[in-house]
């Protein structure tokens, strides 16, 4: 006679472990003890036929008397089958669901597992419990279907991955090498062996990044590859972003995938496009997405953007009014930025040179505001990334500048195509030309129309086919303005003699410098800087201050040294009172900003940190750079000390950004921190 399986099982656990509780024999198989007394009884006249020992009860145990070892373990690997563990066991009824080619029901597992059909019922509820747990998915049966599991497909694929892992033995991976083999062969009507057509993918991947295979198991993968076949064949794909799907068409791995696919083809081997994207996430040994659903997706990239923006107000001294508008503006590009990071596929950017030069201190506080978001893959984001970034942040500072009480002469039009990134750019130029005498707006080409030619003083075109747009207000310019551009925009606000009021100061200005010095002098670049002058408000200039930066913020800078045992509100406190000309209404606004977490503060260095004290509205208001030094340290509200404590007024939103440019250049390191405060040790 032969042994079942179930019965064989229970004889192999006898053999290594000798005393079984019956309990632990009835939880694991799942059967009644009358089943388990019938199993015995079949087990004792095996070992009988050839006199090889006994089993018994005694105790609520199940005990073994072996007489011949040797006997029973030759009798048993004759024609050996396997019995699975009630985990493996469920592991592979949930893959025979969710990969099958038919309808799966009760007697269809009931008979793959040689178990009753009270125990199938009992791992589906385990199954089922387990699977809907998270409330992504959901587990069903109908006489229609049969048993099937419906959500998420990125969930599922997850849990597929997981079941897959925990099949610990060769029978249970053989069993399921089998089972995708059929379904697959149902699917297609196709002989191939894809497993092994699967391995030669992987092969070919490792092949095309000239590396060795970095995947952790080649089995899983290539089991995973079939998962992909057999769901996407049943009308089932993991659905990506058009970002994620953008950043991994620059990967090595998509393209590895791809020239695959496409080999594929021609066999008459076919694959949707969406699974080659979820192959290539997979290659890359990078999950998809990630999040559970779309809603979760966008308050992630919204958190990225609260806290690059907040960290860019600090780091700036500023306050963004129209926060939601810029928010808004960051949203999509922060998140195509988090998929390029992600795969390795960061955008080339070829005015990355000159915007890092027109905007040298946006271009660093944005590059330090990413970087301290806390995201990993935002940390090491390059300067071509980071380019883009600060083009939103000057926007919105320069939209800022136009101050109620401003009187304009009109309009200007900057019209790009497309990309308004680049019109907002030459935007930013031409503002820092000609200054705040007027207001500027920006539309793409698609939005222009022909009565908005009277409605500006100038329309300027970027970018935009010559010839498309013309009119006597009208000028092309190059992305980055040089001489030329300058010159033409200037020759149509004197025709429509917008400059007028201008001229008279600067032209008598102009014409005593030329009087007055016997070399040559560029007199477009002073007619310019001229210009500015008579439109802009009073604010900091560390070249108009004697000495240069070295004095403004080393030794000429005043300095406190501050008493011992001065805690952190004290500090504030003290800081106010020395900046302070207003009988004590800063330290009253240092106290309402405290008190709603508004106080912004940035530890610029380990031991150095920047306390901003806006005085806006003042009458008297200044911009003063406050040095103190703290011998012990104070402890601030991150917990860590500062020896440094560097306190700026602001008077405006834009006054104080050439000052702090510099204090972040002077100050930037710690060995000049440390040898400023040993000086004024005692």
């Amino acid at each position: 006679m032969e042994l079942r399986k179930r019965q064989a099982k229970i004889l192999q656990d006898l053999f290594e472990k000798k005393r079984i509780s019956v309990d632990a024999i009835l939880n694991e198989y799942g059967i009644s003890k009358r089943t388990l007394y019938y199993d015995l009884n079949k087990i004792n006249d095996w070992l009988s036929e050839d006199d090889f020992g006994m089993v018994s009860i005694e105790d609520k145990e199940i005990v073994i008397e072996i007489t011949n070892l040797a006997g029973i373990e030759k009798q048993m690997h004759k024609g050996k089958e396997y019995y699975f563990s009630s985990e493996e066991r469920r592991a592979i009824e949930f893959l025979f669901i969710t990969l099958n080619s038919e309808k799966i029901v009760i007697d269809d597992l009931k008979n793959a597992f040689d178990v009753s059909r009270n125990t199938i019922l009992s791992d589906l509820k385990c199954v089922k419990n387990e699977i809907e747990e998270s409330g992504e998915l959901k587990f069903c049966n109908s006489i229609k279907q049969g048993y099937y599991v419906t959500g998420d497909e990125s969930a599922l694929r997850k849990i597929i991955q997981e079941k897959i892992n925990e099949l610990k033995t060769p029978e249970g991976k053989a069993v399921l090498k089998i089972y995708m083999q059929n379904s697959l062969f149902s699917l297609t009507k196709n002989e191939i062996d894809f497993y092994k057509l699967c391995i030669c993918i992987i092969k070919q991947y490792e092949l095309d990044i000239k590396n060795e295979y970095i995947l952790s198991d080649m089995q899983t993968e290539g089991f995973m590859i079939q998962v992909s076949w057999i769901r996407s064949l049943k009308g089932y794909t993991i659905k990506l972003s058009d970002d994620e799907k953008n950043a991994l068409t620059g990967t090595l791995s998509y393209r590895s995938v791809e020239n695959s696919v496409e080999k594929m083809a021609r066999c008459g081997i076919e694959m949707v496009q969406e699974e080659v994207y979820y192959l290539a996430s997979m290659l890359l040994g990078i999950e998809t997405t990630g999040f559970k659903t779309h809603r979760e997706e966008e308050r992630f990239i919204e958190k990225i953007a609260d806290q690059f923006i907040s960290n860019f107000e600090r780091i700036t001294c500023l306050v963004f009014y129209n926060r939601s508008k810029l928010r808004h503006e960051l949203f999509h590009h922060l998140r195509a930025l988090f998929y390029r990071m992600k795969y390795g596929t960061p955008s080339d950017n070829p005015l990355t040179r000159d915007i890092k030069q027109m905007y040298s201190f946006v271009f660093e506080a944005t590059r330090r505001a990413i970087a301290e978001v806390g995201n990993d893959f935002m940390r090491d984001i390059p300067d071509t990334e980071i380019a883009y970034l600060c083009i939103y942040m000057v926007s919105n500072l320069d939209e800022k500048k136009v101050h109620q009480s401003a009187k304009y002469d009109g309009s200007i039009l900057i019209v790009g195509p497309k990309n308004m990134a680049i019109a907002t750019l030459v935007k930013e130029q031409i503002q820092n030309l000609l200054g705040d005498s007027f207001e500027y707006d920006v539309i793409s080409l698609s939005r222009l129309k022909t009565r908005m030619l009277s409605e500006y003083v100038m329309v300027v075109l970027v970018d935009v086919p010559r010839g498309k747009v013309t009119g006597k207000n009208v000028v092309e310019t190059s992305i980055v303005l040089n001489k030329e551009d300058q010159q033409k925009i200037v020759d149509i606000l004197q025709n429509e003699k917008l400059l007028s009021k201008y001229n008279n100061k600067i032209e008598d200005i102009l014409s005593i410098v030329e009087e007055n010095v016997t070399q040559p002098i560029e007199r477009k670049a002073l007619y310019f800087s001229l210009f500015r002058y008579f439109n802009s408000r009073k604010g900091y200039n560390p070249s108009e201050q004697s000495g240069g930066v070295e004095s403004i913020l080393g030794e000429k800078t005043r300095t406190e040294v501050l008493p011992d045992h001065m805690d952190w509100e004290d500090m504030l406190h003290y800081g106010s009172e020395l900046l302070d000309s207003s009988e004590g209404r800063l330290w009253e606004r240092i106290q309402n900003l405290v008190s709603r977490g508004k106080l912004q503060t940035y530890r610029f260095e380990k031991d150095a940190i920047l306390i901003h004290y806006p005085m806006q509205g003042e009458q008297q208001r200044e911009i003063k750079l406050l040095k103190m030094i703290s011998e012990e340290g104070v402890i601030c509200p991150d917990g860590k000390k500062a020896y440094l404590i560097l306190c700026l007024t602001t008077i405006d939103k834009y006054s104080h950004f050439s000052l702090l440019d510099e204090v972040y250049r002077f100050y930037g390191k710690k060995t000049k921190i440390t040898e400023l405060v040993e000086s004024y040790k005692q």
